[in-house]
């Protein structure tokens, strides 16, 4: 009589491949193994009996299992079938044997049911970039909402200006038997207040001169089963440009503008009698001696030059002036 079953594995494409799951049956001094086919079937060598084996008893029992394999992604099944194998007489010389189920109740066949699993991760993140600034030294807010995503998760920049989001994680169990399955995520910067309200200690003043970039990227994602591996795929589109690395992929830039402005102030002080406004006149010249500009007192003796406004174009550069009182021509100091 010959023992066999097949091999079902559950949510994979490819189905038990040769020699690639192992079952044993024991019992009765036995002990043979078996290994699928490219069908997914298997079956044990034959069991003969004699009529020295009908003369001991007419019932034999046997226990079918499956090797435990050593494959991450595949749920081996526990679950065993008791054969017995009941042998008569027919009365030409030959004994006859059946084979039935006797374990579970109701099992016609052997039939052995794994479940096979696989996972992948999608790393997001956003990169912050800030013009007329190389160095981003200040902490920017991100924000990322979607599928699966049950409150937005906001991280901030750390250095280098990268924000990490938590891994989106997907597993076989996500696409619920269907080939593939869709998320959409977008991703966010938090403004200029929403980010000095969570940033601890922030004030307005710092983020003076950084435009924020008001940008939603939007980030499509497909995740299907189409290996056998363990591994899903994870396909990736942002803004609807098909990207292989979505980690570099979302970056927000800031425009960052820095100006000031500053002046030459003076006092003229008078002995002798009280100041008049606008009595006297001073002159400004440039570093070549150019007269740039000139004022006259106010009542309590103070003058002012502005110098007008500096940019970072102005950075580095160094200025030099030169202050004289007005001396109408015929007098003296």
């Amino acid at each position: 009589v010959v023992v066999d079953g097949t091999k079902t594995v559950l949510g994979r494409k490819a189905g038990a491949g040769v020699n690639e799951f192992t079952f044993k049956l024991t019992g009765e001094g036995k002990e043979l193994t078996a290994k699928t086919d490219a069908q997914g079937n298997f079956r044990f060598e034959p069991l003969e009996y004699t009529f020295e084996d009908y003369k001991k008893k007419t019932e034999y029992f046997y226990t079918v299992s499956e090797v435990e394999g050593t494959d991450a992604n595949i749920i081996y099944t526990k679950a065993t079938y008791t054969v017995k194998v009941t042998l008569s007489d027919n009365g030409n010389g030959k004994i006859t044997a059946t084979k039935t189920i006797t374990s579970p109740a109701g099992a016609e066949n052997i039939t052995f049911v794994n479940t096979y699993n696989a996972e992948n991760s999608l790393p997001l993140s956003a990169k912050k970039l800030v013009t007329g600034n190389t160095t981003v030294n200040k902490t920017f807010m991100f924000e990322l909402t979607g599928d699966g995503i049950s409150a937005p998760i906001v991280v901030p920049t750390t250095n280098g200006g990268v924000a990490v989001f938590p891994e989106r994680q997907y597993s076989l169990d996500d696409l619920a038997g269907a080939e593939s399955k869709t998320y959409d995520y977008q991703i966010r910067e938090l403004t200029k207040e929403e980010t000095i309200a969570r940033v601890n200690g922030a004030t307005a003043d710092e983020y003076d001169g950084y435009e924020f970039d008001s940008t939603v990227h939007r980030i499509h994602v497909v995740v299907s089963n189409t290996t056998s591996n363990g591994v899903l795929d994870v396909d990736c589109t942002v803004d609807g440009v098909s990207v292989s690395d979505v980690s570099n992929a979302v970056t927000f830039t800031n425009d960052y503008t820095a100006n000031g402005t500053t002046s030459i102030d003076g006092n003229k002080v008078l002995t002798g009698r009280d100041l008049e406004e606008d009595e006297f006149t001073f002159i400004l010249y440039d570093e070549d001696g150019e007269e740039i500009a000139r004022q006259t007192n106010g009542e309590d003796g103070t003058f002012s030059f502005g110098l007008g406004e500096f940019t970072q174009e102005n950075i580095g550069e160094t200025y030099t002036y030169t202050v004289k009182e007005y001396i109408p021509e015929n007098e003296t100091d």
